[in-house]
């Protein structure tokens, strides 16, 4: 006997089709960050280029946009 698992009144495929393009959608939010700071000039970025590649990696979609609104220093 197969058992799906349900969230509420969502199944499992469901599910997955509401979480797959949000975890795309932060996969490319991270790319997006983790490219522009190491491309970016250190005297354009606030702060230390690697403490900030490790915020973005280790704090999942506020660590990308966290760089772009406070790690960014525009020309």
């Amino acid at each position: 006997m197969h058992h799906a698992l349900k969230i509420g009144n969502m199944s499992t495929s469901q599910l997955l089709l509401i979480l797959a393009p949000l975890a795309l959608l932060e996969l490319i939010l991270i790319i997006f960050a983790l490219v522009d700071v190491i491309r970016r000039e250190p005297a354009r970025v606030r702060g230390n280029k690697a403490i900030w590649i490790i915020i973005i990696l280790c704090i999942s979609t506020l660590g990308p946009i966290c760089y772009f609104i406070l790690g960014r220093k525009e020309a």
